[in-house]
């Protein structure tokens, strides 16, 4: 079955998307700049209002790169343990080290912080320099998923590589087509075998989620898979 994952920036988008029917939502916050941890409290609202909806929770600490310092990475240990304590159904996070590869040591230790629940692996992914050698990685580690684009811009741009991901993963990880999905486009990426979509539905001029955006990418889902 084909799913979306809306990305939210706040309790009320999130709450919105929640009650339109999003399958899942990443909840964050500050779209411009790629999405940060959100707060406990707000989390704990959504989740109080919408139970059985599945919600992974971005562990970014702060905006710009991925390369995370020791305390930075002891933080988002923490901020992982307080959302699983309020009911995160997962988690999604990336950490590059120095030479832009993926830190190893550092994704390990927040896996294990998660407690088995699944991890994704965010569009960090798509600064490495190797999509494919990072993939195995990825699955040696033990994440359930990774969010890319398969290009540096837009899903639509990166088609060819997401589908040649999806292949090489073989079911041991999940691949999950975001960027630059819209109503508009999102007929190309479900005539492919993905089964995950990602987008904000996001309405640059307000600044929120554009609610009929979200409700057309749906309904395209639904309209295209059953055909």
């Amino acid at each position: 079955m084909k799913k979306l994952e809306t990305a939210c920036f706040s309790l009320k988008d999130a709450l919105r998307a929640a009650e339109l029917g999003a399958h899942r939502i990443e909840f964050c916050e500050d779209y411009n700049t790629g999405g940060i941890t959100p707060s406990l409290s707000d989390f704990k609202i959504l989740r109080e209002q919408f139970p059985n909806i599945p919600i992974h929770v971005m562990v970014r600490p702060r905006a710009g790169n991925f390369v995370h310092s020791h305390s930075e990475i002891q933080l988002m240990q923490q901020q992982i343990t307080s959302f699983n304590d309020l009911g995160a159904d997962g988690f999604v996070f990336g950490i590059l080290n120095e030479q832009n590869q993926i830190n190893r040591s550092a994704c390990q230790q927040l896996i294990f912080i998660a407690n088995g629940k699944p991890c994704v692996f965010h569009r960090a992914f798509d600064l490495l320099p190797n999509a494919f050698t990072a993939l195995e990685d990825l699955i040696e580690l033990g994440f359930s998923g990774v969010l890319s684009s398969g290009s540096p811009t837009t899903a639509i741009a990166g088609l060819d590589t997401l589908k040649s991901l999806h292949l090489q993963a073989q079911n041991r990880i999940q691949i999950v087509a975001g960027g630059g999905i819209r109503a508009n486009n999102i007929a190309t990426l479900i005539d492919s075998d993905l089964q995950w979509f990602h987008s904000a539905a996001w309405d640059k001029e307000q600044q929120l989620l554009d609610e009929q955006e979200l409700v057309e990418i749906l309904k395209k889902i639904q309209q295209l898979a059953a055909d």
